[in-house]
C-alpha cells in the first residue's frame, strides 16, 4: 500500500498567499517505512529568507488504508492511502492543513493547503520532487 511511495526526493515547490504574494522553495522529503505505518521527514528552504521548515510526521495504521497522523508521539490528524495516493488533514492550533502525497513515473508530487501562514493569510502549495 504505501510501498510505491518509500524514497527519497528533492526538488522545488512554490507557494500561493491570499494576498497575491507566491515564491519558491526548495525541498528534501523522505518517506520511509516504520514498524507501525510510515513517517514524512521534509525539509523547506525558502527563497525569500524566510525560515526553513523541517518537519517529522509518523502516520500509524489505524486500520489500512487509514491512519492516524502524529507529531511527537501525539495524534494531531488523520488520513489515508490508496494506490499511490496519500492524503492527511490536521488541525494545527486552529489552522487546519491538508497535503496529498501522489507517486510519479520518477518521484512524487505535493499539493497542499493551510487557512493561514504566519502573516494569517491562507495558502496554498504544490511541490514537484524527483527520486
Amino acid at each position: 500500500m504505501i510501498d510505491s511511495l518509500i524514497g527519497e526526493f528533492a526538488g522545488t515547490g512554490t507557494w500561493f498567499e491570499a494576498s497575491g504574494m507566491t515564491s519558491s522553495y526548495n525541498v528534501s522529503h523522505t518517506i520511509t517505512k516504520t514498524p507501525r505505518g510510515f513517517r514524512f521527514e521534509f525539509k523547506h528552504v525558502f527563497e525569500n529568507g524566510d525560515p526553513d521548515v523541517h518537519a517529522v510526521f509518523d502516520m500509524e495504521w489505524s486500520s489500512a488504508p487509514l491512519f492516524v497522523l502524529k507529531a511527537a508521539g501525539s495524534e494531531i490528524g488523520k488520513g489515508y492511502v490508496l494506490d499511490g495516493f496519500c492524503h492527511y488533514t490536521t488541525d494545527l492550533g486552529g489552522n487546519i492543513v491538508e497535503a496529498s502525497v501522489l507517486k510519479t513515473e520518477d518521484g512524487v508530487r505535493v499539493w497542499g493547503s493551510a487557512s493561514r501562514n504566519k502573516a494569517g493569510h491562507a495558502i496554498a502549495w504544490n511541490e514537484n520532487l524527483k527520486g
